[in-house]
């Protein structure tokens, strides 16, 4: 019964509008209604460019970029100054970077920031980081690269599921760590940046992948599916840390669960079917053609199979009731006798019929 209900669906989704041809489809086939889901690959990262400046300067000017197509690029900058240091604007690269978050150390000393952006058509060459005037005593920057996000949204919005900044007073410690919430899927990523005061090697928490590492106490880690994002390094004492991390979200389609893609399916090409529709059955060996109706009664789930036998002669409805999968007909008596035959639907066209269902053939049960 449900191979039946799902076949007729198919055929009354058929019948009900005509199918477009796609660029993606090849010679004699066309873009089909229905998708299929397939697996994603996961998210990937990689390092664009990163250093470290110890000179004093409002603005620094990274070394050429060419981000890729629909690639999620995130420019992390942990600074010093003198005073409170200004957030720090980007540009650059065709770009428009959007601030994911920042924060400042417990002394007001250190300040960490992260920008966003996302393009199909992303341009390329170096990115000025700006402070507004204000001169920054050192400046550690890294530009990181993911691919395989969600794509929605404006300047990878879509990709940012959240954000949380952490940071610690002084003492003496062996690592840091700045939690995220529960991740809105297990294909997510965690991607981390930190700045400390020490003069020990930074190195990346459990389970994470450095990304690049800036003059020692600066550096940008990620992970799949990790919550915890830390880092660790010798015990030292009086040391402030300021970090933030956050969620990127791996690519998905409305239609399909997590971690699973929406992808066109492409099926040969059949006559463009107009109404009246004109069928080819082959119903006891002989053809007939049938007009095929729905009724839109939520309450009657009945589709109608209207037509006349091979003589011409005019015969009731072919009712096929979804609800229990039969298919009956009273036809004019002494020309079928009553018993269950092959129902075979197709569009004809001067190759033949065409077969409608692919995945078998209906029966049909004709009653006195």
């Amino acid at each position: 019964m449900k191979l039946l209900s799902m076949m007729l669906v198919a055929l009354v989704a058929l019948c009900g509008g005509t199918l477009t041809a796609n660029a993606q489809c090849a010679s004699g086939y066309t873009q089909s209604p229905d998708f299929a889901c397939q697996i994603n690959p996961p998210i990937a990262a990689s390092n664009l460019t990163f250093a470290a400046n110890l000179s004093n300067a409002a603005s620094y000017t990274t070394a050429s970029i060419s981000p890729g197509a629909n690639k999620l690029v995130l420019v992390s900058v942990e600074t010093t100054s003198t005073g409170t240091p200004n957030a720090p604007t980007v540009t650059g690269a065709g770009g428009t970077w959007v601030q994911v978050g920042t924060a400042i150390d417990a002394t007001n000393a250190r300040r960490v920031t992260v920008l966003r952006d996302l393009s199909a058509s992303p341009g390329s060459g170096p990115l000025t980081i700006d402070f507004a005037g204000q001169t920054q005593t050192s400046n550690g920057y890294s530009v990181d690269q993911f691919s395989n996000v969600d794509t929605s949204g404006t300047h990878g919005s879509g990709a940012i599921v959240q954000s949380v900044t952490g940071s610690t007073t002084s003492g003496t410690t062996t690592g840091f760590t700045v939690n995220l919430a529960a991740l809105g899927s297990s294909t997510n990523a965690a991607f981390g940046a930190i700045r400390n005061n020490g003069t020990a090697l930074v190195s990346p928490g459990s389970g994470f992948t450095e990304l690049s590492n800036q003059g020692i106490n600066r550096d940008s880690e990620w992970a799949l599916n990790q919550t915890a994002v830390s880092w660790t390094w010798p015990s030292q004492a009086s040391t402030v840390s300021v970090a933030l991390a956050a969620e990127i979200k791996a690519q998905s389609s409305a239609q399909c669960a997590g971690g699973f893609t929406a992808i066109q399916v492409c099926k040969l090409n059949v006559p463009v079917i107009t109404s009246p529709l004109t069928l080819t059955c082959d119903l006891h060996g002989d053809p007939c053609n049938y007009q095929i109706t729905a009724s839109t009664a939520a309450s009657a789930p009945i589709v109608s199979y209207y037509g006349a036998d091979p003589a011409g002669h005019a015969f009731p409805d072919l009712v096929f009731d979804t609800s229990t999968g039969a298919m009956t007909g009273t036809v004019r008596t002494g020309y079928f006798t009553p018993g269950t035959y092959s129902l075979l639907v197709g569009a004809t066209n001067a190759a033949g019929l065409s077969d409608l269902f692919a995945d078998g053939i209906l029966t049909l049960t004709v009653v006195p």
